[in-house]
């Protein structure tokens, strides 16, 4: 968008509502695995008494995902499959996803149905399928699928719900929070405070609307404990909120609280980083650019962000072409890591970010000729 990048160029951001964009607000909640919703409940049951699936769960929560792969792949029990399979869905490989989950389907098929844990190695199949769903029309095929054999469960609702943002595709996603079958859970209740705002965003209608919904998010991430397992995700839904209606100075208090209570999340400073940015202070943004890319080397945000900040230093340059298809050298092997690693949030916005360069670059030769 030229026109909003030459207002914050100037020092005069838009004021104007955007999109909550779901880029790391949804993996915050992914790489954590052990939360209830996420890793499903026979997980816990099981972990205990499986030596390879409490091995592999140790190597996670150290971030170890290759050495969990590792575990899991030795192993001949089915949690350890669907685990297996869902680590390998991260990593951006997708033969090795259906490969392992065609052994999983191949193993119910044939299990005697007295076999420990089935009916959770079932949903948590159904779950997994429809987190990985490849489009719109498949996913609500499967959330409906899994809601007849299952029944109505919180956790297919939002799981379905989060997919569909995967794919812009928020007037769904708030179709399915809002369905009467649909029982809340913490978790759900945050996603679908923040998919409302969305829906209204998107259909145009008065911000003021959005504003209520956004009062009544804040009276329920303060009524949460601060030892509630889900509050620092809620806080982070929160800012991010915040950010979007340029609320900078709220969303400054709340990340900079959620990184002094645990600073081993790069959402959160890139989180924070945005923040500088949206403020026009960029010395701070490419310090918390840093930062995150320190915690997370390839992080694609980060590396978006930081592309984007040297934008905001053109002025200066004696040779704008050259300076500009410089940028677009570092941003294309930033688009390959983001196909090669199904990080298709970001696939998009490395593409519009290319296009930006692109169209810069033509302008900067149309002034030397």
């Amino acid at each position: 968008n030229m026109e909003d990048f030459q207002a914050r160029k100037d020092g005069n951001a838009v004021k104007k509502t955007q999109l909550i964009m779901q880029d790391q607000i949804f993996t915050y909640l992914y790489k954590t695995l052990d939360d209830e919703y996420i890793r499903n409940l026979f997980f816990k049951k099981v972990a205990s008494s499986s030596e390879s699936l409490n091995e592999a769960f140790e190597s996670i929560k150290k971030h170890k995902f290759e050495g969990a792969l590792a575990i899991l792949e030795k192993s001949d029990e089915p949690e350890c499959s669907l685990l297996a399979a869902r680590l390998a869905y991260y990593q951006g490989n997708p033969e090795k996803f259906e490969a392992i989950l065609a052994k999983f389907e191949q193993f119910v098929s044939s299990a005697p149905e007295d076999f420990a844990h089935l009916d959770d190695l079932k949903i948590s199949y159904a779950l997994l399928r429809i987190e990985t769903a490849d489009s719109i029309v498949s996913l609500l095929q499967l959330f409906e699928a899994a809601a007849s054999s299952h029944g109505p469960r919180a956790d297919f609702f939002a799981s379905a719900a989060f997919r569909c943002t995967f794919y812009d595709g928020w007037e769904q996603a708030l179709t399915i929070l809002t369905d009467s079958r649909f029982k809340h859970s913490k978790l759900s209740q945050v996603l679908c405070f923040f998919v409302q705002i969305n829906a209204i965003l998107l259909r145009g209608e008065n911000p003021t609307d959005a504003y209520k919904i956004i009062a009544k998010l804040e009276e329920f991430v303060d009524a949460l404990d601060d030892k509630d397992e889900h509050k620092n995700w809620s806080v982070f839904a929160l800012s991010k909120v915040y950010i979007t209606f340029n609320n900078t100075q709220n969303a400054e208090v709340l990340l900079k609280e959620l990184i002094k209570r645990d600073p081993s999340w790069a959402v959160f400073t890139i989180a924070l980083a945005h923040v500088y940015t949206q403020k026009g202070d960029y010395t701070e943004a490419i310090l918390w650019t840093d930062k995150t890319i320190e915690m997370e080397k390839y992080n694609p945000e980060a590396h978006l962000l930081k592309q984007s900040l040297k934008l905001h230093n053109q002025g200066n340059k004696l040779d704008p072409a050259s300076y500009y298809v410089s940028l677009r050298g570092e941003a294309e092997p930033l688009l390959t890591r983001c196909l090669s690693h199904a990080e298709f949030p970001f696939v998009n916005e490395v593409l519009r970010h290319i296009a930006f360069i692109e169209a810069k670059i033509t302008a900067a030769n149309s002034l030397c000729l």
